[in-house]
């Protein structure tokens, strides 16, 4: 996911918009719609970026993108709190619910900011 958007950020010169609910902006046919998560994240011009962006088939999206700036954090809610990636406090302001309210426990970001 994140050579994606780094490969979009070469190409475009900006990393691509969010939607107010954790979505990617940037989607054919006219670079401003919502790629929907476990879909094609493709472009304008037909430039493939991800073939299948992420999608958690057992419970919904459970996914949250954010551009702040000239960066981006892209979230998940992982369900195994073993995980050592498991930040067990979530993120404050990241809702990794499609539907109602579910903290996400994963997160990476841009070189440029931090989850």
């Amino acid at each position: 996911m994140a050579t994606s958007l780094e490969t979009y950020y070469n190409d475009k010169g900006a990393y691509p918009a969010g939607d107010a609910n954790g979505g990617i902006l940037g989607c054919t046919p006219d670079d401003v719609t919502l790629c929907p998560w476990g879909g094609e994240f493709v472009d304008k011009n037909g430039t493939i970026y991800m073939v299948k962006l992420p999608s958690d088939p057992a419970a919904g999206d459970h996914y949250y993108y954010r551009k702040s700036g000239s960066g981006y954090q892209l979230y998940a809610a992982l369900e195994n709190t073993n995980d050592a990636d498991y930040h067990a406090g979530g993120y404050a302001g990241t809702n990794c619910a499609g539907s109602g309210t579910l903290l996400c426990t994963y997160g990476i970001a841009s070189t440029n900011l931090t989850p």
